[in-house]
């Protein structure tokens, strides 16, 4: 439908000035001029083919004034958007809004130029009848159009719908059915819904019974609970590892006390008490002695390497208290170790 020029935007805005009726009251200054700035607005956007701005501009102006020349550019642009069931509603609106005192001429051609609009709407909206094929007896059905309820008296009759593509369902107590139908301008259809009979498993609840209850949802593992971080083994190992080297050089000073003894009882190598059971017994000391240093070093090496290795390798935490873990070396003529509790 071809609009009038670009000029008459500016004639559109001031005939909206004029009194819009003794039934309500007289817009304020403020109320006009915003009327003004939406229609001028309505005419541009439209101008720009941006139809559903034009469309939301032209409301807001009617919404101010409700004056027959808003309410006409709110027709138009639904018109334009394919909104013909609106367009002819808002049209007829138009056409009997009452006339007033003083009104502007803008407003008799607004109403007259509604009153054509609506009569060549109601030749090009299509209609749509709904036929139930296989519907259960004695059950009222319930139909929507595009999730729209059809009051049950009124499902014979031609239903008036905006051109597109329309969805009906119709439901009768176990009974369902649906069917898609594209509708032209001018068109009157008529649409058969097929009723079957759902399966119990499919079967809608009642809208008044309860809910059923949700299943239940796994619930969140707790995270395992945090291990505080043990210093016993640290502390151990560095007191094993320094007891070791404490032991292993007293042992070792001891062995060569003991070696160099022994060594002056054999001037030039020569040992003439060499088979006695004193000498043995002092010779084996010796011996046991080295062997017990060399042992305590190693072990002593092993524990400070052990203690090294948990501090670099243990997340960093808080010290707790020192650990009770203590270590107690053992020397004898006979040997020598290490004792303790951890």
């Amino acid at each position: 439908m071809a609009f009038s020029a670009r000029g008459a935007g500016a004639a559109l805005a001031c005939g909206i000035v004029a009194i819009a009726g003794s039934a309500r009251a007289e817009p304020s200054a403020s109320d006009k001029e915003t009327a003004r700035s939406l229609m001028v607005q309505g005419q541009a956007q439209r101008d720009k083919n941006d139809l559903k701005g034009a469309l939301q501009s032209f409301l807001a102006a009617d919404a101010i004034m409700h004056v027959p020349t808003t309410g006409l550019e709110v027709a138009r642009s639904e018109n334009a958007l394919a909104m013909l069931v609106e367009a002819r509603d808002m049209a007829i609106q138009v056409a009997h809004i009452p006339t007033t005192r003083r009104e502007s001429p803008a407003f008799a051609d607004a109403r007259a130029k509604a009153l054509s609009l609506s009569e060549t709407l109601g030749e090009r909206i299509p209609s749509l009848v709904i036929a139930l094929r296989a519907a259960p007896d004695g059950a009222t059905p319930e139909v929507t159009i595009d999730g729209a309820p059809v009051p049950p008296n009124a499902l014979s009759a031609p239903r008036k719908l905006n051109p597109g593509r329309h969805q009906v369902v119709a439901k009768a107590g176990t009974y369902q059915g649906k069917q898609d139908v594209e509708l032209r301008e001018r068109d009157a259809k008529t649409v058969v819904v097929e009723m079957t009979a759902s399966s119990p498993e499919h079967a809608e609840a009642p809208s008044d019974a309860p809910a059923a209850a949700p299943a239940d949802e796994p619930k969140d593992t707790p995270p395992p609970p945090k291990t505080s971080r043990s210093y016993a083994l640290t502390y151990a190992a560095f007191g094993v590892g320094g007891l070791g080297v404490l032991v292993g050089s007293v042992t070792g000073v001891m062995s060569l006390t003991k070696s160099s003894s022994l060594s002056d009882q054999c001037p030039d190598n020569k040992c003439p008490e060499y088979d006695t059971p004193s000498f043995q017994d002092q010779l084996g000391t010796a011996k046991t002695l080295g062997t017990v240093s060399t042992v305590s070093f190693v072990v002593g090496g092993a524990g400070i390497l052990t203690g090294v290795l948990s501090i670099v390798l243990a997340p960093k935490e808080p010290p707790p208290r020192m650990s009770t873990a203590h270590v107690t070396p053992w020397i004898s003529p006979r040997g020598a170790g290490l004792t303790g509790t951890f």
